[in-house]
């Protein structure tokens, strides 16, 4: 017996070696390894260290001359599986797809996370600096608000996807609520039949917010993301406040009754404006934010009981422009012709020559201008839920028609995604014309209006980048 004990001592001891070792390494398996849903959330500040010109407004005079809030830039990171998924909330109106594209690079390189799992997002406050190629104003001090930024915003990000020991287990929760603050903002004139900005009964207007939290083990908010389409111009042109506007207040708000950090996804709201806008109060901009952030915390949030997965998808789209192939004496008819036109902008005829002598100057360096505008669009599922991003102010409509289409997912439509594109308006827009379908495009630097063919366009390539990964 002694003889058999001797012999097997070595074995057995091998086996309780192997099972320890096992124990060790399951308990020291990193989190990006482990099963189920895990996420990590930093933010940042980048509100600027001097007065500089602010973006969205052409008839704005003068630089920044006080801070109302401080902007921000906030990350948070989702891990299933060997799947990893980067989001970037920006306090700033737009960023010039440049710059979007640089930052989306450098968080990559930086972390092995593909280009196309990294969403950047602004929050389209006009009250933010100009990172946009609008051409309405530029100072040294932006130059180095711009480099400053570029620089935050990459970090915070690329320490949020490496800062694995603070990454922590959750689970879903879902919401909808209503908020009344936002309304068309499309009137129609009723001389010449053509929309101008002011607020419309009639137009569509998206009143719905969309909520989604993650809960830690303990019972915890992590973080809630919430999806609201209103422009954030309750400052308008007249104020000079550096200001996340409405989204400040509405994160704050939520943040410190609900736990965790919140963080604003702006909608489709290339034709919705506040109902309480374009002034210079700031606390009617808190009381906005407010009027938001109740909202959210009054909505009836539920576990989402879906099987977790983490799926995305992405595409781009060519928009045609309505005017193809166009030569240096198109340009100097065009100037002509939208100089002559009468608009509020204070600047309108000088922007017009500057659109002007910029499209001829790329003429003789590209020989040819591009026919269309490309649009990138993306898509992550996450349990029930269905984020849908894309490039630039799309009307409305687009995201109702979403909501429509795919009843059976919680729908989060986040547009102004990954750099500066423009106003998407929809059919009935492009027959009522106004601002957004044939004067933004001076301002924007590009070489024509989109045809009126992109409503069928957008809406045929949205649907089907949701339905490729809805199941």
């Amino acid at each position: 017996m002694n003889i058999i004990k001797a012999l097997l001592k070595p074995v057995v001891t091998k086996i309780v070696f192997l099972f320890c070792s096992v124990l060790i390494v399951g308990c020291s398996m990193p989190v990006k390894q482990m099963l189920g849903l895990f996420c990590n959330t930093h933010v940042a500040v980048i509100t600027p260290l001097e007065p500089v010109y602010l973006a969205g407004f052409a008839n704005r005079n003068g630089m920044s001359d006080t801070i109302h809030r401080a902007l921000r830039t906030k990350c948070i990171v989702l891990r299933y599986d060997t799947t990893r998924v980067c989001l970037v909330f920006n306090d700033l109106m737009e960023v010039a797809k440049k710059y979007d594209d640089h930052i989306r690079s450098v968080i990559a390189d930086n972390t092995g996370i593909p280009v196309s799992h990294i969403f950047i997002m602004s929050s389209h406050s006009h009250s933010t600096p100009i990172m946009d190629e609008m051409h309405l104003n530029s100072s040294d001090a932006n130059d180095r608000y711009r480099e400053r930024t570029i620089s935050i915003i990459a970090k915070n990000a690329i320490e949020t996807i490496k800062d694995d020991k603070n990454f922590v287990s959750c689970r879903l929760q879902i919401a909808s609520g209503t908020c009344m603050m936002n309304t068309n903002r499309r009137s129609i004139d009723p001389k010449t039949g053509e929309a101008v900005i002011g607020k419309s009964e009639e137009g569509l207007c998206d009143h719905e917010v969309q909520a989604l939290r993650f809960i830690n083990a303990e019972e915890n908010v992590i973080a809630t993301i919430f999806n609201y389409a209103c422009h954030p111009v309750t400052l308008g042109a007249a104020s000079k406040a550096v200001s996340p506007d409405y989204v400040g207040m509405a994160e704050e708000t939520i943040a410190k009754k609900s736990g965790g950090q919140a963080f604003f996804m702006h909608g489709a709201a290339g034709d919705v404006n506040p109902i309480n806008g374009l002034g210079t109060s700031l606390a009617a901009t808190d009381s906005e934010g407010v009027k938001l952030a109740t909202a959210v915390l009054s909505s009836t949030f539920t576990n989402d009981t879906t099987k977790v997965v983490l799926k995305t998808a992405s595409a781009t789209i060519l928009l045609p422009y309505r005017d193809q192939n166009i030569d240096s004496s198109f340009i100097n008819e065009q100037v002509k012709i939208k100089s002559a036109q009468k608009t509020d902008f204070i600047n309108w005829k000088e922007s017009v020559y500057n659109w002007g002598e910029r499209m001829k100057a790329r003429l003789n360096k590209e020989s040819k201008l591009p026919n269309g505008r490309s649009v990138s669009i993306g898509a992550v599922k996450l349990g029930s839920t269905m984020i849908f991003f894309i490039q630039g102010e799309l009307f409305n409509s687009y995201q109702l028609k979403l909501k429509k289409e795919f009843p059976q997912l919680h729908i989060l439509f986040a547009g102004y995604t990954n750099g500066e594109a423009g106003y998407v308006p929809d059919g009935s827009a492009f027959k009522a014309k106004g601002y957004e379908v044939d004067q933004a495009y001076i301002f924007l630097g590009e070489p024509s209006p989109l045809t009126s063919d992109t409503e069928s366009i957008i809406v045929k390539n949205m649907e089907e980048l949701v339905r490729s990964i809805s199941e």
